[in-house]
């Protein structure tokens, strides 16, 4: 596994073959938005790409996929991930495919490719727009609203409508330079974040409903079991905005999210204000940043998964 300098990455998507573009798994708008940008620039570059997903992608990316294939053909394939810091976030897909190439923007991951990352983004966004803005430097392409569109939708999910602490200076002239390329801004971010299925308000609301505090309410934090899922006939997808809610809670600084996968396996999804939850994250075998991470612990029950990090917490609220 090397680490690859811009222009060398480069090299190698003009060189892909039938590029396949993973994403993480629970797909996220920027692993979508990335993918999407991605597949549209190896499609100008001539290659015949596929964004594939782990999981079934949430309704509301629908729009930045419209026209792209999403299996895979026959042959031999460039496999490309994009937005994916470890091995454990290509979940089915680690299994499936040897990837060739990483492109990410984690600041904590664990390399599986030769990879080219930024932790310095904001987003994978910014790293897809990096790569596109080289090749058109070298010819190789040339960067329009239709290239720019997922690009800027991967930026505004991650950096929740450019209101979370990784934004950057940087990260408002990238939204500056895609919108002087006719991004529709006000069109992608009400489909990211305003338009919402009946479903989606029903799980909102329960959530709302069901939160808990620790800590004198400087954590928040939300449980959701398979068995209470099944019951309220509410697919697992609605939830992702869960840790959203959570956090909206005045007083908190950390929220938590609790969620089971499987019999004794609990998806945990972290957010912060003010304190690194690398360590949280990293200590059950996560990664991310240090103000947004997840992991996945083992217990009993989510009950049980949730005392398990709440106890893990106490090291990173010193005051």
């Amino acid at each position: 596994m090397t680490a690859l300098t811009l222009d060398a990455l480069c090299d190698r998507l003009l060189a892909a073959k039938d590029p396949l573009i993973l994403t993480h798994r629970n797909p996220d708008g920027d692993t979508v938005g990335s993918a999407a940008a991605l597949y549209r620039i190896l499609k100008r570059l001539g290659k015949s790409p596929a964004v594939l997903p782990e999981r079934e992608f949430h309704a509301r990316y629908a729009f930045l996929l419209e026209g792209i294939p999403t299996e895979v053909t026959e042959g031999e394939h460039t496999v490309i991930a994009v937005d994916v810091a470890s091995p454990q976030q290509l979940g089915s897909f680690a299994e499936q495919f040897t990837p060739d190439l990483q492109i990410d923007h984690h600041e904590f991951g664990t390399p599986f490719a030769d990879h080219y990352v930024v932790p310095s983004a904001a987003a994978c966004g910014e790293v897809v727009l990096a790569i596109a803005k080289r090749l058109a430097l070298r010819g190789a392409l040339s960067i329009d609203a239709e290239i720019a569109s997922p690009i800027y939708a991967a930026i505004s999910s991650d950096t929740g409508c450019f209101c979370f602490s990784n934004v950057t200076p940087d990260t408002h002239l990238c939204a500056a330079e895609l919108l002087s390329l006719g991004v529709r801004a006000d069109e992608i971010n009400h489909l990211l974040f305003n338009s919402k299925s009946r479903e989606q308000l029903a799980a909102e609301a329960y959530v709302l409903s069901h939160i808990s505090t620790a800590f004198e309410g400087r954590v928040g934090s939300f449980v959701l079991t398979l068995a209470e899922r099944e019951r309220l006939g509410l697919p697992e997808e609605v939830f992702d905005t869960a840790i959203d809610a959570v956090r909206s809670l005045a007083g908190v600084r950390i929220a938590v999210t609790v969620k089971e996968k499987a019999r004794g396996q609990h998806r945990v999804s972290l957010r912060s204000t003010d304190v690194s939850i690398t360590p949280i994250a990293t200590h059950f075998g996560g990664g991310g940043h240090a103000r947004a991470a997840g992991c996945t612990v083992s217990a009993e029950d989510a009950s049980c998964a949730l005392d398990l990090v709440l106890d893990a917490l106490k090291s990173v609220l010193t005051d």
